[in-house]
């Protein structure tokens, strides 16, 4: 029985979105990557999103969104306390098929749990977390903040399927600072531009953007160069701007403390010389 029946059945009144928020809400319960480093109303906010989105395209028997939603998931162990074998541990995915319109770089195959059963494809939402002091609290940038309807535009063709980088054991992640990258998996990813801009704000800092180039010089003049770029790759690129990123943040805080403790004894304030030097920086990057 699903939710939906169950509230008929009690004579509670709920939809089936409604009972899309409740399913999101359990899967997703804990201490999960997203929910750490966006907060949980972001974090299921995009879980729903992608669920209604993904429903839309892909639901060719026409069900009703909370019943697809709930053959979807892929809960808890079983009885046995048995994950399909090929799931990362404490990942909470999600079935999809190729009328999901999801790349293969974006989904893990799984083996079959019983005999004449078939592989079955599913995507990462989100992954739980045993240490969550270890996700850096961050803000979701958005485009255009002053002008609200294009960015309701751009934000609906955000792709909202979040991009993870697994290693070779199952792990999930690797660190900034880490001198080799090959214990992460070389498949491509669904990234398949010449450049990417990379944006942070995390807390207690100001907006930052950084557009890194993922390919050679030569591969940026060929035409019809459209091949994805693999995920090793990504990551080494990514980590390159987060170190930078930091440095400058790190730079840009030294010359406010500086700036302070200069005008505190001249009485000065220093705000507006401190935000032309951080758009300075910006620019300049």
């Amino acid at each position: 029985m699903s939710l939906e029946e169950y509230a008929l059945d009690q004579n509670i009144n709920v939809t089936p979105e409604e009972c899309v928020s409740i399913y999101v809400n359990i899967e997703h319960r804990g201490d999960t990557v997203l929910k750490c480093a966006f907060g949980s109303d972001v974090a299921l906010k995009r879980t729903r999103d992608f669920i209604f989105r993904l429903a839309n395209r892909a639901n060719q028997e026409g069900l009703p969104v909370d019943i697809f939603t709930a053959r979807s998931y892929w809960g808890m162990p079983d009885a046995l306390g048995q994950l399909r074998s090929g799931l990362p541990a404490g990942a909470i995915s999600f079935t999809v098929d190729d009328e999901s319109d999801i790349g293969s770089s974006d989904t893990i195959e799984t083996e079959p749990t019983s005999p004449g059963e078939a592989r079955r494809s599913y995507a990462i939402l989100d992954v739980r977390v045993t240490d969550p002091a270890r996700i850096i609290p961050a803000t979701v940038l958005a485009p255009y903040p002053n002008q609200p309807g294009r960015q309701r535009v751009e934000m609906s063709k955000t792709d909202l399927l979040p991009l993870w980088f697994w290693r070779e054991t199952g792990g999930l992640g690797i660190r900034i600072t880490a001198h080799s990258f090959d214990c992460l998996t070389d498949k491509p990813s669904r990234i398949q531009g010449t450049s990417l801009k990379v944006g942070f704000w995390w807390r207690n800092y100001g907006t930052l953007e950084k557009q890194i180039q993922l390919r050679t010089k030569s591969q940026r003049n060929a035409r019809g160069n459209h091949t994805a770029i693999s995920h090793r790759h990504l990551a080494q690129a990514i980590c390159r701007a987060v170190q930078n990123a930091m440095a400058l943040m790190e730079s840009v805080r030294s010359m406010r403390w500086g700036t302070l403790r200069s005008d505190a004894r001249s009485g000065q304030n220093p705000d507006g010389e401190l935000e032309r030097v951080m758009a300075a920086l910006v620019c300049a990057t």
